[in-house]
């Protein structure tokens, strides 16, 4: 299938298997769990100097125990060659690309009282679109070892004596 080789990667960033960069991104994937459980730490203290909405200490429950469980899911998967894991896991971490982008901080940082001039919100926003482009890398990623255990034949070296 020369045109899944399009959309697939050889290596991870260049250097690393995709064996080994799927777990890297689990890695990835179970820290931003846990920088996640901390904003919500810290969204529950400024939610008792300021008022914000009730949802979103849930919506930040669901989305850390959505993202330890892909982590965990996407390590398992990995080890043990599943590729139907790896469907799930890619599902999963899409699910997060809508509800944490587009959801959380489309709808809920822009009331942020913390943007009081230009400069916090453009950095936030540089911060966002390049965490965007990391998970949207680590799909690519994860897609290209999904597409090595499915077709190993189209990912095998050429052989030099042809």
């Amino acid at each position: 299938m020369p045109q899944l080789r399009k959309c697939t990667l050889q290596k991870c960033c260049y250097c690393i298997s995709l064996y080994c960069g799927s777990i890297l991104i689990s890695f990835y994937t179970i820290l931003s769990g846990l920088l996640n459980a901390a904003t919500l730490t810290d969204e529950l203290i400024f939610r008792k100097n300021s008022s914000t909405d009730v949802w979103i200490k849930w919506f930040n429950i669901c989305h850390v125990c959505l993202m330890i469980a892909a982590a965990v899911l996407l390590l398992v998967a990995v080890m043990t060659k599943h590729i139907l894991s790896l469907l799930i896991w890619m599902g999963l971490f899409a699910v997060h690309i809508f509800a944490y982008y587009i959801a959380f901080h489309a709808m809920v940082n822009v009331r942020s009282p913390f943007f009081g001039d230009a400069l916090s919100g453009s950095i936030y926003v540089g911060v966002i679109l390049l965490t965007l482009g990391i998970d949207i890398f680590c799909m690519i990623v994860v897609y290209s070892r999904y597409n090595e255990l499915k077709n190993p034949h189209d990912f095998m070296p050429k052989c030099v004596d042809k």
